[in-house]
């Protein structure tokens, strides 16, 4: 009799126990299915869900920005040892909302029975947005929630969020009178150089011939330049890395060939035949990631002599960024938030 007491009080023992245990305290996440609004307390009607998921969708598209509202009957349906702070924070961390490297993504939560609504904000925003958020939710959003007006408190608190997510975040000063006059000098300095070489470029050359400085242009037809041009010429003029200008003279009628190199060309001197006939074009082989270098494959191709150079370059790792080694808490890629925002309840 007295063992089975014993193994009861044990029993009852073991059982308070496994209540108390961490296992239990395990926070729970609701599926969030829709990257913009998840309205799981149905607070919105489907055309109206419909009307903000396309403002939150085209806003992203505007600005990179992903913002999401999340609606819940109870926040405590989902946690029994969390603040509501703390569990909008791993709730927001748990999907990954935003972008990973800039962390710029927003979340809007609403509890409805627990009378509490919270803006989370990335951990790429300061400080100085928490007060931002706090005035968002307390003029715009709490004075409809008294009211039993869920839905305009909510589209008035998304709306003044996104205007405010939109405005600059820094401006820039004006420039002042001296910038101007050095902006003015620089680009005058560089329309006078330019002007210049095009001079040069569209100089009269003399005649090879007799030195004779009456020399006309003339229309470069097929004809004269398959007259007077090599094989390579005709192909570097055609290509446009080197330009043949011809020249014919009043006093002797010969004409003269004149060699303008293009320093804007795209292609290079092949070092086989020599000639500006050098085409370089890229491949990646192997994209670069944050944990592993990348690969580039160089191909240089003559369009006259054939000659071909291939070379393989590594393309450098990714660099990493703080939200590299802080997403252990997410279970995506997206970004985090370290307890930015404001709450409000009502």
């Amino acid at each position: 009799m007295a063992s089975t007491d014993w193994r009861q009080s044990i029993g009852t023992l073991l059982g308070f126990l496994l209540i108390l245990s961490p296992a239990t305290a395990l926070e729970r996440y609701p599926s969030l299915t829709d990257d913009h609004v998840n309205d799981l307390a149905r607070v919105l009607a489907p055309s109206e869900q419909a009307t903000l998921r396309t403002d939150l969708r085209n806003f992203r598209a505007r600005t990179g920005i992903q913002v999401m509202l999340v609606t819940l009957p109870s926040y405590r349906d989902y946690t029994s040892h969390s603040t509501f702070e703390t569990y909008c924070t791993n709730l927001f961390n748990h999907h990954g909302i935003g972008d990973r490297y800039r962390n710029d993504g927003v979340m809007v939560l609403l509890a409805l029975r627990d009378r509490q609504v919270r803006i989370e904000m990335g951990k790429g925003y300061d400080r100085s947005w928490d007060s931002r958020a706090s005035n968002i939710i307390y003029s715009q959003m709490v004075p409809q929630f008294r009211e039993n007006n869920y839905r305009g408190g909510l589209q008035r608190g998304i709306d003044a969020l996104l205007r405010e997510l939109e405005l600059p975040t820094q401006v820039s000063p004006a420039p002042s009178l001296g910038g101007f006059w050095v902006l003015l000098a620089t680009l005058a300095t560089g329309g006078a150089v330019f002007g210049v070489y095009q001079a040069w470029v569209n100089r009269k050359p003399k005649c090879s011939r007799c030195n004779s400085q009456r020399v006309t242009p003339l229309v470069p037809t097929p004809a004269l330049l398959e007259e007077h041009l090599t094989p390579a010429q005709r192909l570097e003029d055609s290509l446009g890395s080197v330009k043949y200008p011809l020249f014919q003279c009043q006093d002797c009628h010969h004409i003269t060939v004149v060699a303008h190199n293009q320093i804007f060309s795209s292609y290079s001197r092949c070092p086989r035949c020599q000639n500006k006939t050098v085409q370089t074009t890229y491949r990646t082989l192997r994209e670069a990631t944050t944990y592993s270098e990348g690969e580039r494959e160089m191909t240089k191709e003559c369009k006259f002599c054939n000659y071909i150079s291939v070379e393989t370059h590594i393309i450098p790792r990714e660099r990493y960024t703080s939200s590299d080694y802080d997403s252990g808490s997410s279970s995506s890629d997206g970004g985090s938030s370290s307890g930015g925002g404001a709450s409000g309840s009502w």
